[in-house]
């Protein structure tokens, strides 16, 4: 695949304190970040949910298409999230509340370079939205199965005992067509097995299903009718 350019601009983690909908829990001796966020009632703005998620995870953040993007629209309510109940937010579940709200507009979270804290926003309707599969991490099915409310596009295996990955290539069609961002492909050869790739928590409950229809569908017998035809 051709690699197109990277239109984006760095968000700037150290901002001065901002009159906004979120606050900071009482920061600890030292000058270190506090444990929690919090998102009070109210709007919020892509712009400042992104810019405050960099900071308090002490990472840096991209927007595919330029920062100015939001700044142009910031206050026009169409990258707005409205809460209607308080919420209170540590280092684990701002990984998945903000991507969780953030996709609800179309944007997704990507790795450009995770060892040190670079990331990029890119929309899952925008012309890069290649990229969100491209920077796919690849995860073992307990990692799956541990992040079931994880926001991030994420890859990995099953491999079937009874089931025929061939018969089940209708019904995996018929599960992904209506979601962008779930692709279940069946593996080539005889190790009868599924690649799935998703959002961790669209691939975390496709995963349970193909177990559960691995245990209690049995392999397709012929029926008399068919017989042997030598």
């Amino acid at each position: 695949m051709q690699a197109t350019p990277v239109i984006a601009k760095l968000v700037a983690v150290a901002l001065v304190s901002s009159v906004s909908v979120w606050t900071h829990t009482a920061v600890q001796g030292g000058g270190t970040p506090a444990d929690k966020i919090v998102l009070e009632v109210g709007d919020h703005e892509m712009a400042d949910l992104v810019e405050k998620m960099a900071e308090f995870l002490g990472e840096n953040h991209l927007v595919d298409g330029g920062w100015a993007r939001f700044a142009k629209l910031r206050g026009s309510g169409r990258y707005a999230i409205r809460l209607h109940k308080r919420m209170e937010l540590d280092a684990k579940s701002c990984r998945e509340v903000i991507p969780e709200l953030l996709y609800t507009l179309g944007w997704v979270l990507t790795p450009i370079d995770e060892a040190r804290g670079l990331f990029e926003w890119i929309n899952v309707n925008d012309r890069r939205r290649g990229d969100i599969r491209a920077r796919a991490p690849f995860l073992d099915r307990d990692e799956v199965l541990a992040n079931t409310k994880l926001h991030r596009y994420v890859i990995t295996s099953l491999t079937l005992d009874k089931v025929s990955v061939k018969e089940l290539a209708p019904t995996l069609a018929a599960l992904s067509k209506d979601n962008k961002l779930l692709d279940l492909m069946p593996v080539g050869g005889d190790t009868n097995s599924i690649i799935i790739g998703g959002l961790g928590a669209h691939v975390a409950p496709m995963v349970e299903l193909l177990k559960r229809l691995d245990r209690h569908l049995a392999p397709r017998r012929p029926n008399k009718s068919e017989g042997n035809k030598d």
